[in-house]
């Protein structure tokens, strides 16, 4: 019998994020129609063109996953919005702020190898700056860093105060340097709150991770990111940054609106996130290896062993003070799912991905597409309620 999640915390709860999660309402899937992968077929494609037929929207993909495997992936729609070439099942897609379960996950495997421990603070792991911080900071563990409590700047405030977009690609050196910059300019500035008296959503947050983690693994977060992630998992899709060559169109390209016009975005460097927010905001794969790293996650969340040893698991999926978010996820509880949800979204605002999970049913959907905003949150929102509708949790 698998174990279940009944040490998780758990609680409604509205994630507010300008850039880089979902605002929508969880699926509420009404009257579900028990059916099997074999009555509506694995093949998603003709239910994702009915979704996307009406929609300003270039294209669609999505995953349904149960007991490990996936048992429906499709695609329908354009790469570029103007262009025929079709997308595929196995396209690259953006997953913005879905990225911040993966780097807490890495997060997770420093504390078991004894790098890290959870109250590891800000001054132990930067001492240089111990005298030069804003003493606020000094307490802030990672603890309060994987569950957004160290009173830190929300979306709004991704960059230093005073800073820009543009600064933050122009800041000299690697991506590694250009965080521990940007640390370094966040901790002179006040916080908006005591550490863990306050939840806010915080890209700087995990900005910040990223930056201990390059301090006491002394390797870069990308680099760690494929060695302990990517090819464990083989992900071998994963990658930072836009998807695809600018000359070409061989992977979904994002999109923006402008004037109420789709207009596609070439994939170069500054069509993305900065390198600074990366930790929390910028991988990219094809939905069967977001599925990889999925099942890892509720297969973790049951207390079963694999990258992670279940004590590990447990302390990293476990809200702490008394919240609804760990280790990248927000939880709650959905009548489908016959309990506990995990549930988060992502978008770089040209791109949207979202995922919901059921980790006791070992039951998951994903949904992504490569334009951001409004729109694409209300298609991703309905694809996911339709699809959990016809393909519901086995039942256990």
């Amino acid at each position: 019998m698998k174990k279940q999640t009944g040490w998780i915390l758990l609680g409604l709860f509205c994630l507010l994020s300008v850039s880089t999660v979902n605002t929508q309402p969880a699926p509420q899937a009404e009257g579900v129609v028990r059916a099997t992968s074999e009555t509506i077929g694995s093949d998603l494609k003709p239910i994702l063109s009915e979704l996307l037929a009406g929609d300003l929207a270039p294209a669609l993909a999505a995953a349904v996953i149960r007991e490990g495997r996936i048992v429906a992936l499709g695609a329908t729609g354009v790469r570029k919005w103007g262009d025929e070439t079709p997308v595929t099942k196995e396209d690259r897609f953006h997953l913005g702020s879905c990225t911040k379960a993966m780097t807490a996950t890495l997060t997770a495997l420093s504390i078991q190898s004894g790098k890290l421990n959870w109250e590891t603070t800000l001054a132990e792991v930067f001492p240089e700056w111990k005298e030069t911080m804003r003493p606020e900071y000094r307490a802030v563990t990672v603890e309060h860093l994987l569950a957004h409590r160290a009173g830190l700047p929300g979306p709004e405030g991704s960059w230093p105060r005073g800073k820009t977009f543009n600064d933050m690609w122009n800041l000299p050196g690697s991506p590694r340097d250009q965080r521990l910059a940007c640390v370094e300019l966040f901790l002179k500035q006040k916080p908006i709150s005591a550490p863990g008296a306050k939840y806010q959503y915080s890209n700087v947050g995990y900005l910040f991770l990223g930056a201990i983690l390059e301090r006491v693994e002394n390797t870069e977060w990308e680099t760690l990111i494929h060695r302990r992630l990517f090819e464990p998992l083989e992900m071998t899709s994963a990658g930072i940054g836009p998807p695809g060559r600018p000359e070409t169109v061989d992977e979904p390209w994002a999109h923006s609106f402008k004037n109420g016009r789709l207009v596609p975005v070439p994939p170069t460097p500054r069509s993305d996130n900065p390198d600074t927010i990366a930790p929390g905001g910028k991988v990219h794969c094809s939905l069967r290896d977001w599925a990889r790293f999925i099942s890892l996650q509720m297969a973790g969340a049951r207390g079963e062993k694999n990258l992670l040893e279940p004590n590990v698991w447990r302390r990293l999926l476990t809200p702490p003070f008394e919240g609804h978010y760990a280790g990248g996820w927000l939880w709650t509880r959905r009548d489908w799912a016959k309990g506990p949800v995990m549930h988060h979204a992502g978008t770089n605002t040209k791109n949207y991905a979202v995922a919901w999970l059921a980790p006791d049913q070992d039951f998951a959907v994903l949904v992504a597409t490569n334009f951001g905003g409004q729109t694409a949150e209300k298609l991703c929102d309905r694809t996911a309620t339709r699809l959990i509708t016809l393909y519901p949790p086995a039942e256990k």
